[in-house]
């Protein structure tokens, strides 16, 4: 009887060391990453030279590019995304032939914007041919718009960026619909 108590005791022990590995040792798992909410939404900047527009920004073109205005910085390049976000994480691509090159620059965020707060303070990235692409992370927060500030560059006299990219964690309600309906037929039509 004692044997059968404890066999049954320990047999009960080890299953639920195996049930609780489970929970105790699994990873933490994040939401997906959402695509580029930046790609082709409305663009603005506080300056551009010759015929490099915001627009060229966020077209998902790395041949195309926006340039601020020579010597006028700070420089400013803002993504409206549509509506409120979640956003973490910043990518700028420059053309992957262009020769390496430092630019200086912050990442100011805003709801309704005219109030921008900093995501990310000013730092110098460099962007090494052939990826010339820097991704620049900070803590998740919800805005709408999303302003990158230039203030140096060392191949130019205006801040670049050929892509533009915002990400952050997919939410329901974001901005991509659940159900999109293209087509309603039914029988009778009366």
């Amino acid at each position: 009887m004692k044997f059968r108590l404890r066999r049954t005791i320990a047999t009960t022990l080890v299953l639920l060391l195996v049930l609780t590995q489970g929970f105790i040792f699994t990873p933490t798992s994040y939401a997906a990453d959402t695509p580029n909410l930046a790609l082709g939404k409305t663009i603005t900047a506080s300056s551009h030279t010759q015929v490099y527009y915001a627009t060229n920004a966020n077209d998902g073109n790395i041949n195309t590019y926006w340039e601020g205005a020579p010597g006028s910085y700070p420089n400013y390049l803002t993504v409206d995304l549509g509506s409120v976000q979640n956003v973490y994480k910043v990518v700028l691509k420059l053309n992957p032939s262009w020769e390496s090159r430092n630019q200086t620059l912050s990442v100011l965020g805003s709801t309704n914007g005219s109030n921008y707060t900093t995501l990310k303070s000013s730092q110098t990235y460099t962007f090494n041919n052939p990826s010339n692409t820097v991704t620049i992370t900070f803590n998740e927060t919800a805005v709408r718009y999303v302003r990158l500030s230039f203030t140096a560059n060392t191949r130019a006299t205006g801040g670049q960026a050929a892509e533009f990219e915002v990400y952050g964690t997919a939410q329901g309600g974001g901005g991509y619909p659940d159900l999109v309906v293209t087509d309603i037929q039914w029988t009778p039509s009366n």
